[in-house]
């Protein structure tokens, strides 16, 4: 059997395989949560995951398509979930990269097969592209989050001043008459 056959027989096993590695990067309560309630409205980071890893996994596949945009579209609701939850970079993309030691696992001795480990070589390339769609998608929720952060600091300070009678508005008139002193 071909890699392409082995993925595509496995899919529902290698799906929950690495839903459980994203899960066991929280804390036990939060895993076994995410975990156990099917639910989508009591456990909606659980739900997006599994939904998300299962596009991603159909987007591995399918090979002729290289759309970043597409692959964003799969890995934004992810990824927009470990930004907020404060996971260092490596950490909130990491789970991609640990898709390739669930695959390496389950196909063991297979990878020696003929063609086996060019093809596998190829999946991992396509995982590192990924990881590398995922990292500027978590990079811009991050400087989004920061900008908000900013603006709303911003945003009371200038209440604070504004409440303790040192805002001062300049009206043009003001203006032009200092530039003529």
């Amino acid at each position: 059997m071909d890699l392409d056959g082995f993925l595509r027989k496995r899919k529902k096993d290698l799906v929950q395989k690495w839903f459980h590695a994203v899960v066991e990067t929280y804390s036990s309560d939060a895993s076994r949560f995410f975990e156990n309630r099917k639910d989508p409205f009591a456990n909606p980071v659980g739900n997006t995951f599994r939904k998300g890893l299962d596009a991603l996994y159909d987007r591995l596949l399918d090979t002729q398509s290289n759309d970043p945009h597409q692959i964003g579209t799969c890995l934004d609701p992810m990824i927009r979930i470990r930004a907020v939850q404060n996971f260092f970079p490596s950490q909130a993309v990491g789970f991609l990269f640990d898709f390739k030691k669930i695959l390496r696992q389950e196909l063991g001795e297979k990878l020696q097969q003929p063609g086996m480990g060019e093809a596998f070589t190829r999946l991992e390339e396509r995982i590192d592209e990924f990881g590398l769609i995922a990292f500027n998608i978590y990079m811009q929720c991050r400087e989004k989050i920061y900008q908000l952060k900013t603006d709303d600091l911003r945003e009371r300070t200038f209440r604070a001043f504004e409440r303790a009678g040192l805002v001062y508005e300049i009206s043009k008139t003001d203006t032009d008459q200092e530039n003529y002193h």
